[in-house]
C-alpha cells in the first residue's frame, strides 16, 4: 500500500526499516567493564547463532557464519575488547544456547562450570534472560556472584535491577519513538539506539 514497514529488534529484511540497538558498542563496553575489573578469562553465553537449535559449545567461527545478526554483532563487540586487552578471542570459552530462555542460560553456565579448573571467573551473557539462568546455576552449586563468578547481561530487562544484574541498558522508549516517527514518514538521524553499562552487584 506504499506505507512504511518498521521492525524493532528484528532480523534484517528487505523493505523494512530496522530499528535496533548498538549491539557492537554495548557488547564492547560490557567486555571492557569486566577486563577493567581484572578479569582475563571470560566465558560467553551466546544467543542462538542460526536456526540450528541446540545447546552446544561454540567457537568464534560460529559467529563468522552466523545467520542471526544480534549474536554476531555482540560477539564482534566482545572480540574487539578482548583484542584491545591482548586476549586471544580463540581462547574464550563459548556456550551457545538453543533459545533465549532462563533454562538454556542455566544449562550453559553448568557447561562452563564443568570445565573445573579451567572454568571462567567471569561471564558475558548475550541477554539478561540467559544471565538470570546463569545466576541460578551458580547459586545451585553454592557459588557466589560476583565473588566466585562475575556475570554481565545485556538488555536491562525489568528484573535486572531487582536481581542486581550488571547489564547493558538500552532505551526501549527511544526505539518506540523512532519507530513512530518513521511510520509518520519523518526523517530520522539514526535508527540505532545507544547503550550504557549499568553496574550492579553481579560484577
Amino acid at each position: 500500500r506504499g506505507r512504511p514497514v518498521i521492525g524493532i529488534d528484528m532480523p534484517d529484511r528487505e523493505g523494512v526499516i530496522g530499528i535496533g540497538v548498538d549491539d557492537v558498542g554495548g557488547a564492547r563496553a560490557a567486555a571492557r567493564h569486566l577486563i577493567k575489573k581484572g578479569h582475563r578469562r571470560i566465558g560467553i553465553i551466546s544467543l542462538p547463532t542460526s536456526r540450528r537449535r541446540a545447546d552446544r559449545m561454540g567457537t568464534p567461527t560460529d559467529f563468522d557464519t552466523a545467520s542471526i545478526r544480534f549474536p554476531k554483532e555482540r560477539w564482534r563487540g566482545y572480540a574487539e575488547a578482548f583484542e584491545e586487552a591482548e586476549i586471544d578471542p580463540a581462547t574464550v570459552p563459548i556456550r551457545i544456547c538453543k533459545v533465549n530462555a532462563q533454562e538454556s542460560g542455566r544449562a550453559a553456565m553448568d557447561a562452563l562450570l564443568d570445565q573445573n579448573l579451567d572454568r571462567p571467573p567471569a561471564v558475558l551473557a548475550m541477554s539478561d534472560v540467559v544471565a538470570r539462568g546463569a545466576m541460578d546455576a551458580c547459586r545451585e552449586r553454592g557459588l557466589s556472584v560476583p565473588q566466585d563468578i562475575a556475570i554481565v547481561g545485556f538488555d536491562d530487562a525489568p528484573f535486572a535491577k531487582d536481581t542486581g544484574l550488571t547489564t547493558v541498558a538500552q532505551d526501549a522508549g527511544e526505539k518506540a519513538l523512532i519507530a513512530v516517527r518513521c511510520a509518520l514518514g519523518e526523517t530520522v538521524e539514526t535508527t540505532v539506539v545507544s547503550t550504557t553499562v549499568m553496574e550492579r552487584s553481579t560484577s
